[in-house]
């Protein structure tokens, strides 16, 4: 009967995947603003492909404003 039981814990392990050192395989890009400010939106999805010159996340640009108010 013990036998048995293995076979089947064996069974139902083999759905699973386990790792003791796992590790993340990805390309990171770092990214900076011209401008400071917070980010009001991101309008892409994780994962998700972009072409070039596609936005990434909108910037709240109210400082912006301020400051070439003042400058005029």
């Amino acid at each position: 009967m013990h036998g048995w039981r293995a076979v089947l814990v064996a069974l139902r392990a083999r759905r699973y995947e386990s790792t003791d050192d796992a590790f993340i395989d990805a390309r990171t890009v770092a990214i900076s603003p011209q401008i400071n400010g917070a980010i009001t939106e991101v309008p892409v999805d994780d994962n998700q492909v972009v072409e070039a010159g596609t936005p990434l996340a909108r910037i709240d640009d109210r400082a912006c404003h301020i400051l070439t108010c003042r400058v005029s």
